[in-house]
């Protein structure tokens, strides 16, 4: 089903909106979105209401007149409707506008009608997805609720609305619902006073063809991240952001794919409304596609609740791209998709400028959106893993909801302030890219949370301006040299229109300028800036163009965290060579192309999904009829290259033996290929090589592979020599990683053939006949090789691992530490240990500790030092080298490597 709905949705999203409308439930008839030119009645009472926090039992008959109100304000149009054969569906009050089924012949006399001032058809809607835990996007190099959730911020008192495929309310056909939506996960723990004691206050069926409990899977998985306890007490399990907060789900959902419709939406943004007092309703959240027009129904539907309901409404910005079907949400925040930790921006996240407004930047903010592993519906024990500015859009929204939990007096649009004025900025980690991709920066709770709760020097305030006052100055204190941010956020109020009020931001001290930010078509600004002296500054805000008498304002600003400090490890000085071996391409198959590259290139085996599996079955002709083989080589492709990223490693697995099959008659079963097969390298973590560009010589083996243990061919009748790949992991953020390397193509399968899979689950794979990956398998090599020390850069809350290579065999390394490379005590570096016996060797950083760690039976090795989560730790260095114990190479017995020099990173 969830294959289904992906390809529907894919569909959907693959070009314009449709403008042809969906049929009536009537045949011959289409639905159609009527919007009036006035009506009798407005929203003033009920928009009050909500600011002053009246009792819901006030709110619920303000929302009943105003039901009573639009059915009377249409009630001649609904006659005009009937007398043509037509059926009004649906009448609303959070817009001016009312859902009709008519014949198409009808639809120019509707269009001439009086009262009518648009016309727009009822089109499909979809989810826009496309596969990090969401304890991995809640941590401490991510978004950082966890450390909020730590000292009991978590979210309750208020609640979430989510608009989406329904919420898994019937766990299983158990008639509760699923785990996560229960106090800390416990379905024995019956206070979260909703549904079967759960904290789903309610799951309401907008969409009338299907019941409200999640049929996809997508609204459970998104409510999750929004406000989700942990599931179950596997490692993948966590808590969203918002675990204590209480959830309503609006399954919207009208087709098995999850596929919805504009009428359907704008219904469900009026029940939020509706809801929105009886249920303390703070954020809602709709991670479907939808329209750039912010005139369209659904559009005016959205910037209504957060205009008169002061509900924060985020969207997911959209998968495709480009932002033809991505939602206008103008007083809304929509929401790029960023991979964890390394916070670049997915591919497919649209992009800006939003179509039909080309000087509006698109989408408002990023988060965490790939590979995030949330809550299964119907099957508490697992998990589901997707892709998507979905997810990224539910991480917003639980930010939004631990903000309006602790400090409920917070406005929407105070809200969106402090979430723009508090992003970390990624424009570095994204140096081809602008604002159009990412937004105004990465979402970060903790940031928000310290700027209303005045930590950071916080500031936030409500303005307003009018056609009389149409400047205002807040007064705030700065300290000289420390860098703010400031962000400026205000509404629409005529939803019908397109044009809306553009305020410019600016901040002064005393008469000089210092900043300003003036773009037309965003409502909202933000700039930073660096105070000049001590004292204060004024933060201006003015109108350049206001579409109403009075235009509230809000503005939130802070200190700005220090930058971020992008980690570096570099090698400096030299070894001395020692008894180590290293072994060197002894023999090449396919053998005919020992000094030639193959036709083309391949990233399976070294990039290709993060884990998958692969076969590999060379002709007899391709190969010897014997060789041994200590290891394994690839050479990079001469003419397919793409850069990996920087410290990529793989988990790779690596099996050697006999096929039963041959390049022509490969199976798809990876188990009828196999006569017999050897383990050669066991789960390791391989660093691969840094690709600087595409290989120009065919000898060059860049990435080398010792195996465990070596292993011998000898030629047997009637089977071929079989090498299997197992990829278990990567270190890219990315699904996809492409780690070009050479490959041979003949059609008539005259080198080899594959099988492969982007799944280590299935007992299947895609067979690729003629297909062969060029190897290299090692041989014994030469003596007297340096010892050679590399590793990952170090980042703060992360494992720094350096990789001693060419050592001496089965003996033990250790590690020094040191945080100089020109003293150490009285002495000056690099120092010469000649004198003590150890030829050509020095001593290239300071003792300050050490580490012993054994090499293996290729002579390497590996440490992990563990660089804790403290932002003091930024920007600072240390300088490591590895001496090995090896009695044969010299009168010392000892041996030194490089050095390498480390710059700790990280975001404070």
């Amino acid at each position: 089903m969830l294959a289904t709905a992906l390809a529907l949705i894919l569909c959907l999203q693959s070009g314009s909106a449709p403008t042809t409308a969906a049929p009536g439930a009537k045949p011959g008839t289409e639905r159609w979105i009527v919007l009036f030119k006035t009506r009798g009645f407005d929203l003033g009472q009920y928009r009050r209401a909500i600011l002053e926090r009246e009792p819901a039992s006030i709110v619920d008959r303000i929302v009943a007149d105003l039901d009573r109100a639009a059915l009377a304000d249409q009630a001649e149009f609904t006659a005009f409707i009937t007398g043509l054969g037509g059926k009004v569906v649906d009448h609303w009050w959070l817009i001016n506008g009312c859902a009709i089924e008519i014949a198409p012949a009808q639809l120019e006399r509707v269009r001439r009608h009086s009262r009518v001032d648009k016309l727009e058809p009822d089109r499909e809607i979809g989810i826009p997805t496309a596969p990090l835990p969401i304890k991995t996007s809640t941590n401490t190099n991510n978004h950082r609720a966890d450390g909020l959730q730590l000292r009991g911020i978590k979210g309750k008192g208020v609640s979430v609305a989510i608009l989406d495929t329904g919420l898994d309310s019937d766990m299983a056909n158990t008639r509760r619902p699923h785990a996560t939506f229960y106090p800390q996960g416990d379905i024995n723990n019956r206070t979260g006073g909703g549904i079967a004691g759960s904290r789903m206050l309610a799951n309401v069926a907008v969409g009338k063809a299907l019941g409200p409990d999640d049929v996809l899977g997508h609204g459970t998985a998104i409510a999750g991240i929004a406000a989700g306890a942990r599931w179950n007490s596997g490692d993948a399990s966590d808590d969203g952001h918002a675990p204590s907060a209480t959830l309503v789900g609006y399954s919207v959902a009208e087709t098995r794919s999850g596929g919805s419709s504009s009428t359907t939406l704008t219904a469900a943004w009026q029940q939020v409304a509706r809801d929105r007092a009886k249920y303390n309703i703070v954020v809602a959240n709709n991670s479907y596609s939808g329209s750039p027009d912010p005139t369209q129904s659904t559009q005016q539907a959205l910037d209504s609740l957060v205009l008169n309901a002061d509900v924060v409404a985020v969207v997911s910005a959209g998968n495709t791209g480009n932002t033809q079907v991505s939602q206008s949400a103008a007083n809304g925040l929509a929401v790029a998709a960023v991979t964890d930790n390394v916070k670049q921006v997915w591919p497919s996240s649209s992009r800006g400028p939003l179509v039909g407004d080309l000087k509006r930047f698109y989408p408002d903010i990023s988060a965490n959106g790939v590979d995030i592993v949330m809550p299964k519906a119907d099957d508490e024990k697992s998990e589901l893993t997707m892709s998507g500015t979905s997810m990224a859009a539910a991480q917003v929204a639980g930010a939004t909801a631990l903000l309006r939990s602790t400090n409920p007096k917070l406005t929407a649009s105070e809200v969106k302030a402090v979430l723009l004025a508090s992003t970390e900025d990624i424009s570095k980690r994204n140096s081809t890219l602008d604002r159009n991709a990412y937004g105004m920066g990465y979402l970060r709770d903790d940031l928000a949370y310290d700027l209303v709760t005045g930590k950071r020097n916080g500031l936030v305030t409500s303005r307003e301006l009018t056609t009389t006052t149409q400047s205002v100055s807040v007064n705030y204190p700065v300290t000289k040299g420390q860098a703010y941010t400031v962000a400026l956020t205000w509404q629409r109020t005529r939803l019908t229109s397109s044009n809306w009020s553009d305020l410019a931001l600016s901040v002064r001290s005393g008469t000089q300028q210092i900043a300003r930010a003036d773009v037309p078509r965003n409502l909202y600004e933000k700039l930073t800036f660096v105070a000049p002296a001590d004292g204060r500054v004024w933060i201006d805000v003015s109108a350049v163009k206001l579409d109403a008498t009075k235009v509230p304002f809000a503005v939130a600003a802070m200190e700005v965290p220090g930058p971020f400090v992008t980690p570096t490890l570099t090698k400096f000085g030299s070894g001395c060579p020692g008894s180590g071996r290293q072994p060197g391409v002894s023999t090449v198959v396919p053998q005919q192309l020992s000094a030639k590259f193959g036709s083309t290139g391949t990233s399976v085996g070294l990039g290709y999904t993060r884990a998958h599996r692969a076969q590999v079955i060379y002709s007899t002709a391709a190969t010897p009829s014997k060789f041994s083989a200590g290891g394994l080589a690839f050479r990079i492709d001469n003419d397919i290259f793409t850069a990996p990223p920087s410290n990529y490693w793989i988990d790779l697995e690596i099996n050697l033996g006999y096929s039963k099959t041959t390049p022509t008659t490969i199976s798809s079963s990876f188990a009828a290929n196999i006569s017999s097969l050897a383990n050669v390298l066991g789960r390791k973590r391989i660093q691969l090589p840094a690709v600087s560009g595409a290989n120009r010589d065919p000898k060059q083996w860049a990435v080398l592979i010792p195996f465990d243990r070596p292993w011998a061919y000898q030629a047997q009748s009637g089977k071929c020599l079989l090498v299997e790949t197992i990829k278990h992991n990567h270190s890219s953020s990315y699904n996809y990683e492409y780690y070009y390397v050479d490959l041979a193509y003949d059609a008539s399968a005259s080198y080899g053939s594959r099988v492969y899979s982007d799944s280590l689950n299935t007992t299947t794979g895609r067979v690729g006949t003629g297909y062969a990956t060029v190897l290299g398998f090692l041989g014994s090599g030469g003596g007297g090789t340096t010892p050679d020390l590399s590793g990952t850069a170090p980042d703060i809350g992360k494992p720094c691992r350096l990789t001693l290579e060419k050592a001496a065999a089965k003996s033990v390394a250790i590690l020094l530490l040191g945080t100089s490379d020109q003293k150490w005590g009285f002495f000056s570096l690099p120092l010469d240990l000649t004198p003590l016996g150890a030829n050509g060797c020095k001593l290239l950083a300071s003792i300050d500790g050490l580490l012993a760690f054994p090499t293996g039976a290729s002579g390497e090795g590996s440490v992990d030092l563990w660089v804790p989560f403290d932002a003091s730790l930024i920007g600072g260095k240390f300088f490591a080298q590895a001496f090995v114990v090896d009695v044969p190479a010299n009168r010392l017995g000892l041996v030194f490597s490089n050095g390498v020099a480390g710059l700790i990173g990280g975001q404070r």
